[in-house]
């Protein structure tokens, strides 16, 4: 995780908010070879869609029937998929790292605390600026969160485009997180809801985090494992060189 603050520019096209109910008592999975998504546990069922080698999966411990799984993806979509070509998490790398027997007591002095380093780019006008796009589509995450439902618990995620129009698969996300969006009434549905499929350009502060959980995602739901995450600031142009409104 890196800790840089950066503006985005971006534009709203199509924002649709999903909450879907978290598993029950769910672990993670990974998908150790290519395998399909189905609607029942059954190899004559519909398929819903190709599982690729590394994917991150939950599933319940005792979610399966005829030697099927049922599993949701990151992406939110739930199936059954052949047992054997999961496994659980843990088992990556030879299980999980036995805690250390010792610990530190206190924060060395001697360790450098540097300042963030607060990059930024430039538009072709000279102005600060960061990635242009549009936004296509948001959902929750609720594995960050302890598998929590509501909507004030959960992370938003939203996909910055280049191009209104363009797919997931070209884009940056960008995530509101409970502990910032508590603090800002105005980051809703209601209020983003005129920017979706306009032309007006928005900007984006926040911190600039690498998230490799989802990297099985890269060439459907995203273009990188970089985001904006969490977002701290959200304003609005209101054209002709007028100040920018932030949505508060």
């Amino acid at each position: 995780m890196a800790s840089h603050v950066r503006p985005v520019f971006l534009a709203l096209a199509g924002l649709l908010v999903l909450v879907a109910p978290a598993l029950a008592n769910p672990d993670s999975y990974i998908v150790k070879r290519s395998s399909n998504l189905r609607a029942g546990p059954a190899p004559t069922t519909t398929r819903i869609r190709g599982l690729d080698a590394g994917e991150m999966l939950e599933a319940d411990v005792d979610s399966v029937a005829g030697g099927y799984r049922y599993i949701s993806t990151d992406a939110g979509e739930r199936g059954w998929v052949w047992t054997k070509n999961i496994k659980l998490s843990a088992e990556e790398g030879g299980g999980v790292t036995p805690p250390a027997t010792t610990g530190a007591n206190s924060i060395s002095p001697a360790w450098a605390k540097p300042a963030p380093n607060r990059t930024t780019f430039k538009c072709a006008d000279g102005s600060t600026c960061g990635p242009h796009g549009s936004v296509g589509d948001s959902i929750t995450n609720l594995r960050c969160n302890c598998h929590k439902q509501a909507i004030t618990d959960v992370d938003v995620h939203m996909a910055l485009v280049e191009k209104r129009g363009q797919g997931e698969e070209q884009a940056l996300v960008v995530e509101t997180s409970p502990r910032v969006r508590k603090n800002h009434a105005g980051w809703n549905t209601a209020a983003l809801s005129p920017l979706v499929d306009s032309d007006t350009r928005v900007r984006i502060t926040g911190w600039l985090m690498y998230d490799p959980e989802h990297r099985a995602m890269i060439g459907t739901h995203r273009s990188t494992m970089w985001e904006i995450h969490p977002i701290t600031k959200i304003e609005v142009s209101q054209g002709g060189g007028s100040p920018w409104l932030a949505l508060n």
